[in-house]
């Protein structure tokens, strides 16, 4: 990083993102070089700006959708992503991991663990607090619980429509490739999985959070 970090943040709570870029302004290691409220804003200025830091939250994805936070490191490949948050739930905190985030902390958690978060960041080292690092840890005594990682994003996003109840040709129409992708995708992600058929791979969506029960 240059001598002062570059940081965006991108949160759709002003008040939130007020009081936030107020304690990064007073750290003399960092440049907060852009704010707004929606990932839309976030991608502009990160193409524009390329910061070093990116501190987002914004309205949850779809299901269906891949993570924001994927659109900007798509822009900016070398940057660092931390979610700010109130969200605690699994989905979220495994989505966020999928997509490639470095930190998750929260909100309600005040300054001295931002700070601490920006710690981190700045070395370009990996933070996770409460609920997110309770999670992890969960995640290194069950690989089970965030399978994310042996997938890759168009076998999730098969897996998961699949799991829903669609067939094959409605996946293909929902993710814009043919039947034969589909199903390309649907093996490969079964053999990955080691999951013998679809019942199988709806309770293994089911216990891995990639759908609701």
């Amino acid at each position: 990083m240059n001598d002062r970090a570059k940081i965006l943040v991108i949160d759709n709570h002003p008040e939130m993102r007020s009081v936030l870029c107020q304690v990064l302004r007073k750290d003399p290691r960092c440049e907060v070089i852009g704010e707004g409220a929606d990932c839309a804003t976030g991608a502009m200025m990160a193409r524009e700006h390329t910061p070093d830091i990116a501190i987002i939250d914004c309205n949850p994805p779809l299901k269906d959708e891949q993570h924001y936070a994927l659109q900007i490191r798509s822009l900016v490949p070398s940057i660092y992503i931390a979610m700010f948050t109130l969200q605690q739930n699994k989905r979220a905190i495994a989505s966020a991991l999928k997509a490639g985030c470095k930190a998750y902390f929260s909100k309600s958690e005040g300054p001295d663990i931002w700070t601490e978060a920006l710690n981190h960041a700045l070395r370009n080292e990996p933070f996770f607090s409460g609920d997110a690092n309770e999670f992890l840890v969960g995640c290194i005594l069950d690989e089970s619980v965030i399978p994310l990682r042996r997938l890759s994003p168009r076998q999730h996003q098969v897996v998961q429509q699949i799991a829903e109840g669609r067939k094959n040709s409605e996946v293909a129409d929902a993710l814009g490739m043919s039947v034969k992708t589909v199903e390309a995708h649907r093996l490969k992600a079964m053999q990955r999985l080691e999951l013998k058929n679809t019942a199988e791979l709806v309770r293994y969506a089911i216990r891995t959070l990639i759908i609701d029960p």
